[in-house]
């Protein structure tokens, strides 16, 4: 049970990958066949998927580059966070109000 939970979460992978290079593509003004993407992001993944074409040159080099992007972004994000997580101070901070005599706590984190 837990192999095909497995399999479903690549196919899902698969697509969506699929779908994001062949949309991206289509915004920069290229049009490419959502099959041989597919085959490309299939081999780059280690799965076997039988039946499609194999990708042309032209195809595999933008699979790539779109797939190189896409980590490139995902290891900023996740620079960013950490980044943001060793300057959050979990204790909460004091401020007094110049305009009354009253301080309020607020939470930095």
């Amino acid at each position: 049970m837990e192999a095909l939970g497995l399999e479903m979460r690549r196919q899902a992978t698969l697509r969506a990958l699929t779908e994001d290079v062949v949309k991206t593509s289509e915004i920069k003004g290229e049009i490419l066949a959502t099959d041989q993407v597919r085959s490309s992001i299939a081999n780059r993944l280690g799965l076997d998927i039988g039946g499609l074409p194999a990708p042309d040159t032209a195809d595999e080099m933008t699979v790539g580059s779109e797939l190189a992007a896409r980590k490139e972004r995902l290891e900023f994000l996740d620079d960013r966070i950490e980044l943001g997580e060793q300057f959050a101070d979990p204790r909460p901070s004091v401020a007094c109000l110049a305009t009354a005599s009253h301080c309020h706590v607020f939470n930095s984190g």
